[in-house]
This record gives structure tokens, C-alpha cells and sequence, in this order.
């Protein structure tokens, strides 16, 4: 019987479930951002299990499923659920990284600040601030109780990318409101700390990775930018070469 694929999803076809390769004894956690699905780190954590290392990624909630069900979940729902999955991981490996995409590098910085043991950072492309005026962010304040999403004005990501094609209105206030408590924990942070940009990212606020670099309070924290990439580092075209350099950042700092 054929599969009926997700009508809500753009890119249905690609593979929406949620991420475990078992590896060697280092773990990494790998997090999708806002309205995507695990597909969104797939060919990442693909890369990385090929390189000796156990990944996981979790399908965070209110993703994978309809738009409407974004609006229905809070940012600490989005951290309870990727702690688990770091949870689990530390019951598998000696050490633990996390790590995540846009959203997911939000919540993989709260998550670091929960668990000092995490043996790194990995940001990619982090949504600590995205480019939203203070009158756009009012205005979604005011459409929000009544208005379910926007479409998106397009998708700043590579054609491979997965996900909603709107965004869900109240679940963008919940990314704003864990931005906001991020940023006050943002010192708590001491891992060694590894930030990944693309050129043309249209997404983030353009000091997003530097108000990251600059706020943790790592010994080693380093920024690569991407000359050819987007918002998603992760399945552009430079995939590779970060993979590259992650690794060797890992393996200086593990």
C-alpha cells in the first residue's frame, strides 16, 4: 500500500523521521529549526555517523504534523523534548555535543546551559535574533490571537529543505520569547563553542552569530561563514565543508 504523504509538508517525500545512528562513544545532538523537520540535519548527522560518531535528532513538537499544531506548544516543549534525546545520548556515549539549526541552535544554547557536562556547541545559523523591525514584531502580537499563520514569503534555504510552507503565528512568539530567555543565560555558557553562517542567510539578524560569540562565556569559541551558503548550512551546497571543519574542531577540543 502506498505511503500517503503530509500534505503540510513542502517536500513531503523526503524523510521526515526522527534521527539515531549508533556510533562510537562520542554523541551529538542534532536539532532542526522552526516549521522543518529532522530532515532538516539528516544528511548532517548522515555525514557525521559516517565519521565514527552516534547522532541523534528529534522531531521537536508541533513539526512533522500540521501548522496548526505549532500554535499549540510552548519554546519549553522544544527544550524538554531535546533534552530527552540529550538524555538518552548520555546513556549511549562518554560524551555528549550539542547542536542544531537556526531554531535548533537556540535551543541546543539553552540546553547547554542546563547541562555544563555537554562536551561542545555546535550553532548553525543560530535564531538568537532574527530580521524582524519592532513594528513586525507588534504586528504579529496583534494577529496572532486570530490569525493561524502567514505564508512564507519564500524559503531561504536550499530546495532540498522540509517543512511548513506558513508560520504558524503564535509559535513565532514562542521562538521570540526563548530568544529573549536565552539571551539572559547566554554567560552560563562555557563549552568550547563552534558558530556556522552562510553569506546569504536572509533569516537571522546579521549580528546574530557575533551577539552568540560575544555573550557565552567559552574559552574557545570560533565563526565560520560560508561564502556560498544560506540560512540552511546544513543542506546547502558547503554541506561538506562543514562537516569538515566541525570535525576538526571536535577533535581539537574533545
Amino acid at each position: 500500500m502506498a505511503e500517503t504523504l503530509n500534505p503540510h509538508l513542502h517536500n513531503p517525500h523526503l524523510n521526515s523521521d526522527p534521527i539515531f545512528f549508533r556510533g562510537g562513544r562520542v554523541g551529538i545532538l542534532l536539532l532542526h529549526g522552526f516549521t522543518a523537520t529532522p530532515y532538516e540535519v539528516r544528511p548532517a548527522a548522515e555525514r557525521l555517523a559516517r565519521l565514527g560518531y552516534s547522532v541523534a535528532g528529534p522531531c521537536l513538537p508541533g513539526h512533522a504534523t500540521r501548522p496548526e499544531d505549532l500554535n499549540r506548544v510552548r519554546w519549553q516543549d522544544w527544550v524538554e523534548t531535546a533534552g530527552q534525546a540529550y538524555r538518552a545520548l548520555q546513556g549511549e556515549c562518554e560524551k555528549v555535543v550539542v547542536g542544531g539549526e537556526s531554531m535548533g541552535a537556540v535551543v541546543a544554547l539553552y540546553l547547554a546551559t542546563q547541562h555544563p557536562e555537554a562536551a561542545a556547541v555546535l550553532a548553525f545559523a543560530p535564531a538568537i535574533r532574527l530580521r524582524l523591525t519592532w513594528v513586525r514584531q507588534l504586528q504579529l502580537r496583534l494577529l496572532a490571537p486570530v490569525v493561524m499563520g502567514v505564508p512564507k514569503g519564500g524559503l531561504d534555504a536550499s530546495e532540498n529543505w522540509q517543512g511548513y510552507r506558513v508560520n504558524p503565528l503564535r509559535g513565532v512568539l514562542q521562538l521570540l520569547a526563548m530568544q529573549r530567555a536565552l539571551q539572559a543565560r547566554l554567560p552560563l555558557i562555557q563549552q568550547p563553542l563552534f558558530v556556522g553562517l552562510g553569506r546569504f542567510d536572509t533569516t537571522i539578524h546579521p549580528q546574530a552569530g557575533e551577539m552568540v560569540l560575544k555573550g557565552v562565556s567559552s574559552a574557545i569559541r570560533e565563526m565560520h561563514c560560508y561564502e556560498h551558503s544560506s540560512h540552511v548550512v546544513l543542506l546547502d551546497g558547503e554541506i561538506d565543508a562543514v562537516i569538515t571543519d566541525v570535525e576538526n574542531f571536535l577533535r581539537r577540543v574533545l
